[in-house]
C-alpha cells in the first residue's frame, strides 16, 4: 500500500517523543463520589470490551496519571485520563488541522469525498512497548495500561 518508512514505522509502533524523562515523585489518587464511581466503572467495561485497556504490573520509571470525569450533554459523564503532567515531557509538534471548506476547495471534479468517525480511532495505534510505561492509570486499587493494543498479537 505503501513504501514511507515513516508510516511502515508507525504501523509496528507509534514512540512517544519525549522532551525530557518524565520524573513522578509521588502520586496520589483521586477520590470521587458514588455517581462519579458508576461512570467510570461503566467507562472502564467499556475500555476493557474494547481491548483498549489491560491491567499490568508496576515498572521502573513509569508514570501513573489520574482519571478524572466530566459531564457530557446526555447528563452521562465522560471518563478522562490526565496526562498533563506527562505531556510536559512529550515533544511538542503542531499539526494543522484543515477545516471541511478548505479541503472541499482542493478537491477537483469528479474526485470523491468521505467522512468517517474517528471516535477510538486513536486507540487502534500500536504503541511501542517501551514507551507503555507512560500510560498508566489506576482504578479499584488496580493498575492499568491505556492503549494496549499490540498489532500482530491475539487478545486472550
Amino acid at each position: 500500500m505503501t513504501s514511507d518508512k515513516e508510516i511502515l514505522s508507525d504501523t509496528r509502533g507509534m514512540t512517544i517523543e519525549l522532551s525530557e524523562m518524565p520524573v513522578q515523585h509521588r502520586f496520589v489518587q483521586t477520590k470521587f463520589n458514588s455517581a462519579e464511581t458508576e461512570s467510570i466503572e461503566t467507562e472502564i467495561n467499556k475500555m476493557w470490551g474494547k481491548e483498549i485497556i489491560e491491567q499490568v504490573e508496576h515498572t521502573k520509571d513509569e508514570t501513573i496519571s489520574n482519571i478524572f470525569t466530566r459531564p457530557k450533554k446526555d447528563g452521562t459523564h465522560r471518563m478522562i485520563i490526565n496526562l498533563k503532567d506527562f505531556n510536559k515531557h512529550v515533544s511538542y509538534n503542531h499539526l494543522k488541522m484543515d477545516s471541511l471548506n478548505t479541503i472541499a476547495k482542493l478537491v477537483d471534479n469528479d474526485c470523491f469525498m468521505a467522512s468517517i468517525d474517528l471516535k477510538d480511532a486513536y486507540y487502534s495505534i500500536p504503541i511501542l512497548e517501551r514507551d507503555r510505561k507512560y500510560l498508566r492509570f489506576y482504578w479499584n486499587n488496580q493498575l492499568h495500561l491505556l492503549f494496549a493494543y499490540q498489532m500482530g498479537v491475539e487478545r486472550p
